[in-house]
C-alpha cells in the first residue's frame, strides 16, 4: 500500500487483519460506471440470491457490484458470510428507507468447496 493511500480497517477479536484500499491503486481500476447495477426490486424473490452469487462469482479480485433494493438485505449479508467467508466486502452507499444501494467487493479468491447458490424450482 503506498504512503498516504485511502483505506479501512476491520479487526475483530481472534480475527486475520483485513485492510482494504479505497482509493487509487490495484483495487481501484475499475471506473465507477462499470461497476454493474443489480436492481433487485422487480426480481422475483426466489431468483435474487441466486443471481447475486452468480454475478459475484463472476467477479475478479477487487471487481465490484452493486445492488439495488427496497428493503436492507441483511439474509444476504448472513449468507455471504456463511457460504463466501472472507471473500467479499460489503458497504452500504444508502442505507433507506426505501432505497438500499450496497456495493458488493470481491476481495479474495474462490476457494474449492465454492458451490454455486440454486433457485428453487418454479411452480408452473
Amino acid at each position: 500500500m503506498e504512503p498516504g493511500a485511502r483505506h479501512r480497517l476491520e479487526a475483530h477479536e481472534n480475527s486475520v487483519l483485513l485492510v482494504t484500499i479505497t482509493g487509487k491503486g490495484p483495487l481501484a481500476d475499475v471506473a465507477e460506471d462499470e461497476v454493474e447495477e443489480l436492481n433487485l426490486r422487480n426480481v422475483p424473490r426466489p431468483l435474487r440470491h441466486p443471481l447475486i452469487f452468480a454475478k459475484f462469482d463472476a467477479l475478479p479480485i477487487g471487481g465490484s457490484m452493486r445492488l439495488l433494493n427496497h428493503h436492507d438485505p441483511i439474509p444476504l449479508n448472513r449468507q455471504f458470510e456463511t457460504i463466501r467467508p472472507e471473500q467479499v466486502l460489503w458497504e452500504y452507499e444508502e442505507r433507506g428507507p426505501n432505497l438500499f444501494r450496497i456495493r458488493i467487493t470481491r476481495i479474495a479468491p474462490p476457494t474449492a468447496s465454492d458451490a454455486p447458490l440454486r433457485a428453487p424450482a418454479q411452480r408452473v
